[in-house]
Order: structure tokens, then sequence, then C-alpha cells
């Protein structure tokens, strides 16, 4: 029976999956500004006829307020409470769009226009689709450390993984070993000839063993990272910051990777 308990609490209270490591997913970073403005309208809407959505969206602000500090989990991670949540402003901004068009069908010399405002939006929005690879936001949505005061950065949209910071970085770099986070790893590794100690999930895996091993290696202390860069004949880490004695900083992209160099002292 304690052990049904104990299994039970531990799938509704529990610690993320990202550790020490607090993802930083502010609502400017995630919902265009647009949407935020078009649900303030709307929410007095929602409140005043649609309370089973209005108590939803307000309990997803709660959940997301409390896991932008804290690493613990209620019920449901992180990542969904802010994916459900956006869906949420999306639809109340739909309510707050329909509230300004009342107020705007009552001035008379706008009403006649309001059908040719829709549709250009429409088609501004369509022109708009193939140029959405090129934000840069998704560089915000970073987990954050603030015991070692070291970030991690998150995976590229539309595999948008190679940039031609990481191709300069090593092109002097030839057929040596490499530490990075998987994904990372294994691009560089294919265009500039060198060997990723961990590659992307669904390839060739080089360490197999331990998926993980990258962000255990960013959450030990210095002792233990330089024990896995013996253990793995590391020549290289590409990777987010940190600062140990036997790793010497070559070179960083804008994308917040920093080249190390290991050096056994």
């Amino acid at each position: 029976m304690a052990g049904t308990i104990n299994y039970i609490f531990s799938n509704l209270f529990y610690r993320s999956f990202t550790g020490d490591f607090i993802p930083q997913f502010y609502f400017y970073n995630i919902m265009p500004w647009q949407i935020v403005l078009l649900a303030i309208f709307g929410l007095y809407f929602v409140f005043k006829n649609k309370k089973w959505l209005f108590f939803q969206f307000f309990l997803g602000i709660i959940f997301w307020i409390f896991y932008s500090f804290y690493t613990y989990r209620i019920i449901i991670g992180y990542e969904r409470v802010v994916f459900f949540t956006s869906i949420l402003v999306a639809l109340i901004s739909g309510f707050g769009i329909e509230e300004i068009k009342k107020y705007l069908k009552k001035i008379n010399k706008i009403s006649p226009f309001l059908k040719y405002v829709e549709a250009g939006i429409i088609i501004l929005f369509l022109l708009l689709i193939p140029f959405y690879t090129q934000g840069e936001n998704w560089r915000k949505l970073i987990l954050r450390n603030y015991l070692i005061q070291a970030d991690s950065i998150p995976m590229a949209p539309a595999n948008n993984y190679l940039t031609n910071e990481d191709l300069r970085i090593f092109r002097d770099i030839k057929q040596k070993r490499f530490f990075s986070i998987p994904w990372k790893g294994t691009v560089v590794g294919i265009a500039t000839d060198n060997y990723p100690v961990v590659t992307k999930g669904g390839t060739i895996t080089m360490d197999p063993k331990n998926p993980i091993i990258y962000q255990q290696f960013m959450n030990f202390d210095c002792g233990k990272k330089t024990q896995i860069a013996k253990e793995k004949n590391i020549d290289y880490v590409y990777s987010a910051p940190f600062s140990c004695p036997n790793f010497q900083e070559i070179d960083r992209s804008s994308e917040g990777f920093i080249l190390y160099k290991f050096q056994e002292k």
C-alpha cells in the first residue's frame, strides 16, 4: 500500500527533467505581442461570458509563473503549461478581435472597410509564413542554472542546426574528438571532419549507454568534467559556457556555444 501511495505522489509531484536548469519561457518570447494585445481586449468579455475559459487561462498563468522560478512540477510539466496556456491566449485574442470589430462597426465611416482590412491581414499572414524560420526568439528559450551561472541553449527550429559560425570556429580543427550537445555534435562532425562523442538520437550513436551525458557533464563539477574528458579522449568541448581550469576557451558563437580545448594539467 505504501509503495502504491509513493508511486502516485511521485507522479503528481516531481522534479523537472532539466535538473537544476530552469527553463526561461518568458511569454514575450513565446507569443507575438499582437496576440497578447488582442487578448487583453478579449479578457473582460471572456470573464463575463466564458468563465470556464477564463479560469483555465488563470490557472495556466499561475502554473507558468510558479514554474519560472522552481524546478518542481505538479501533475503537468512546464512545456505543456506553456503550450496550452498559449493556445488559450490565442483563443481569447479571437474574442478580443470580435470586441474590436463590434466597436468599429458603430463607426459608420470605418465599417464598410472592415472586410478589406480582414482580407489584408490574412494575405499579410500568408506572405510572412516563409520567413518563420528566420526568427531569433528561439535562442532566448534557454535553460538557466543559477547555481553555476551557466545557460544551456535550445535546439534550433526547422532543422537549422549548422551555422556559418560553426564552420568558422572548426575551420582549422580536423579529425579531433569533440563533445557537444547531441544535435550540434552531429552536424558539426559531419561538416568539419571531426568526431562527435555524442550524436543526435536516431542516428548511429557513439555513446548509446548514456544519451543524457551532455546534461550530466554540464551539471558536474570541474573534477568530474575532467574525468569524463579523459575517459572519452576528448580534445575539444563545444557547449554552453562554464569555467574550469583544464578547459581553455578558444572561440564562441552568437548562439551561445563556446569552444573549449581540453588540456590536462
